[in-house]
């Protein structure tokens, strides 16, 4: 099923982290690798942290775990991530995240709304654990899940680069 929508597609594999509090996320940064369906691998990948959110209304897991793990002093407005990410991304692009719900709402609002998308980017966003769900619920197989490096994890790009880890892995079962 994933494997034959997405043949034809660019594919674009994608994390953010944020602050969240009542009512509202702040976005902190976003991973996002341009997949290679055929070669099953990373074609590129790219790296931006806003200069928009407010580091003291972070938890302080959200300090510990995401802010400390920010590999870069480049930060950027929102707008220039928007632009960045208007050149980095191709034209029919399908974008997929783990647990993807606030990771979507965070893409989309940086366009301003989930309508001010370019009109040939989707309104969804592939959901890598669903569908990883839905393949043990039909295979009736447990997924294995590669190691992961617990001092790296909850950085943007490198939860990215894991999530197009376990695409190729959940891809080779042809599902």
């Amino acid at each position: 099923m994933l494997n034959k929508f997405l043949e034809d597609r660019n594919v674009y594999v994608f994390d953010t982290e944020f602050i969240e509090y009542p009512r509202t996320i702040d976005f902190v940064s976003i991973g996002i690798c341009e997949y290679s369906f055929k070669d099953k691998e990373i074609k590129s990948e790219l790296y931006l942290v806003s200069n928009e959110f407010n580091p003291d209304k972070a938890s302080e897991w959200v300090k510990q775990n995401v802010l400390d793990k920010l590999n870069t002093t480049e930060r950027n407005s929102l707008k220039e991530i928007k632009d960045k990410l208007l050149k980095y991304i191709k034209p029919n692009p399908i974008f997929i995240a783990y647990c993807s719900d606030y990771d979507w709402v965070n893409f989309c609002w940086i366009f301003g709304s989930m309508s001010d998308l370019p009109k040939d980017f989707p309104m969804y966003c592939i959901d890598l654990r669903q569908e990883i769900d839905i393949y043990e619920s039909i295979s009736k197989t447990k997924f294995k899940w590669q190691k992961v490096d617990k001092e790296q994890k909850h950085n943007a790009l490198y939860d990215t680069k894991y999530e197009c880890i376990a695409l190729t892995d959940l891809l080779s079962f042809n599902y």
